[in-house]
C-alpha cells in the first residue's frame, strides 16, 4: 500500500503523461493536414417570458392540415397515413381508464375542454395548431371527465408546412395565448424554450410553452411541449400537455421520449 503523499504523486504523474500523450496526438494530426478534434457549434438556446418582446410576429403563418390525413388504431399502435409513419403506445396510455381516439367523430367530441388544466391547454394549442389537422388524442385519463391535473395527454397533427413555419406559429400564436392567460393574476407567469432550427434525438424539434397556474390553494407548471418533425411531405406534430412534475418537466420527459421513440417511419415494412 502507498502512503498518501507517494498515491497523489503517482497520480499527478499520470496525468501529466495523459497530458503529453494528448498534446502529440494533436500535433501529430496538424503536421498531417488534420483539424484538431473540435466540438461541435450548437445554436444557444433561447428563451421568452412575461414581459418580454414577443418571441416571433402576430401574423405568424396560418397552418393547413394535410389533406387526407389520419390515424388507424392497430392493437398496441397507430397507423399515420398518409406518411407510412407508425406510433407505438406506450403501455401507460392503454390503461383501463386511458383513451386512444382517432375517429373524426370522437376527436370532435375533445376539441372542447373541461377542468382548471385542460381548459388552460386547449386555447394555447389551438391557438397555433388548426384541430382539423389533429389525427389522434391520446390520454392516460379521459379529456373531458375533469381528471387529475397529474395526468398527460398528448395529441398528433399532420401539418402541410414545413417544421420552421410550426416553431413561428407556435412562438407567434401558441405564445400570445399563453401570455394573455398566464402573465396576469391569479397565474404566476407563462414562459417558452426552443432553438432555432436545431431538430434534437430523433430528429425532433421542440417548442415547450409553459404556465405557472395558480388556484388558490394549489398550482403547478402546465407544460404545452411541441415537437415537430418532417416525414416525407408531411409535417407530424406530437404536442404533450402535462404538469412539471419536477424541475424542467421531468420525470415527464422520460414518458415524452418514450413516445417519441415509437414513432417512426415504416415505409415498405407493410402494417405495424
Amino acid at each position: 500500500m502507498f502512503p498518501e503523499a507517494s498515491r497523489w504523486a503517482a497520480f499527478a504523474v499520470c496525468l501529466a503523461l495523459a497530458a503529453c500523450r494528448k498534446g502529440d496526438g494533436g500535433a501529430a494530426r496538424e503536421d498531417a493536414g488534420i483539424a484538431p478534434d473540435a466540438a461541435p457549434a450548437r445554436a444557444a438556446p433561447r428563451s421568452w417570458m412575461c414581459g418580454d418582446a414577443a418571441p416571433a410576429p402576430a401574423d405568424a403563418p396560418a397552418l393547413a392540415p394535410l389533406p387526407g390525413a389520419k390515424a388507424k388504431r392497430l392493437g398496441s399502435a397507430l397507423k399515420l397515413e398518409p406518411m407510412a409513419v407508425e406510433a407505438k403506445l406506450e403501455p401507460r396510455f392503454l390503461g383501463w381508464s386511458s383513451e386512444v381516439l382517432t375517429e373524426r367523430g370522437e376527436l370532435e367530441r375533445v376539441r372542447g375542454a373541461v377542468g382548471e388544466w385542460n381548459t388552460i391547454y386547449a386555447p394555447i394549442v389551438d391557438a397555433a395548431l388548426p384541430f382539423e389537422a389533429c389525427i389522434a388524442h391520446v390520454g392516460e385519463e379521459p379529456w373531458l371527465e375533469n381528471a387529475s391535473y397529474a395526468d398527460m395527454t398528448y395529441r398528433i397533427y399532420a401539418l402541410r408546412q414545413p417544421v420552421e413555419d410550426v416553431r413561428r406559429a407556435i412562438l407567434g400564436r401558441a405564445v400570445r395565448e399563453a401570455e394573455r392567460i398566464g402573465c396576469q393574476p391569479p397565474h404566476r407567469g407563462a414562459a417558452a424554450k426552443w432553438i432555432d432550427n436545431a431538430a434534437g434525438e430523433g430528429g425532433w424539434e421542440r417548442i415547450d410553452v409553459t404556465v405557472d397556474l395558480w388556484y388558490s390553494d394549489y398550482g403547478g407548471r402546465a407544460h404545452v411541449d411541441v415537437r415537430a418533425r418532417r416525414f416525407g411531405d408531411a409535417t407530424v406534430a406530437a404536442v404533450f400537455l402535462y404538469e412539471a412534475g419536477g424541475p424542467d418537466g421531468e420525470p415527464r420527459q422520460r414518458d415524452v421520449d418514450a413516445v417519441l421513440r415509437g414513432i417512426r417511419e415504416v415505409k415498405g415494412e407493410g402494417s405495424p
